[in-house]
């Protein structure tokens, strides 16, 4: 994901930081009412050459498709870093606790669980066009 500082500008010198999810790993534990599963989420988080506040503040989810559109079937959750002086890369772990209830002979394995960043409309459209390209 990328964010660009206010303004019209979009190219490398407006761009305010960069995120990419880099790697998760997950266990999971069967209990009476279903799974209870424990992620961890590592994401690296790229400084850039628009960002003056030293920070960067960005959203990513984990989302349950079966379960959509209530509300146990998406969490979002909010992530603000700060990099240290004298460094422009960082790297954020997260680690999540999700349950997934489940009916009596229901397998757990037909739950898919989808992660990514939650994405405003202009950064989705700026997606879509640079992996059109």
């Amino acid at each position: 994901m990328t964010k660009f500082s206010d303004g019209p500008g979009r190219d490398i010198t407006d761009v305010d930081f960069s995120t990419k999810i880099t790697n998760f790993m997950g266990s999971c534990d069967h209990t009476i009412s279903g799974i209870e599963a424990e992620l961890f989420v590592e994401i690296s988080v790229h400084r850039g050459p628009g960002n003056r506040s030293r920070k960067a503040s960005f959203e990513y989810f984990i989302a349950i498709p079966r379960f959509h559109p209530a509300p146990t079937g998406k969490k979002i959750l909010p992530i603000t870093v700060k990099f240290e002086k004298n460094k422009n890369r960082l790297v954020y772990r997260d680690q999540v606790s999700i349950k997934i209830p489940l009916g009596h002979n229901e397998v757990a394995a037909n739950y898919d669980v989808y992660l990514g960043f939650q994405l405003s409309n202009k950064q989705l459209k700026f997606n879509r066009r640079r992996r059109s390209r």
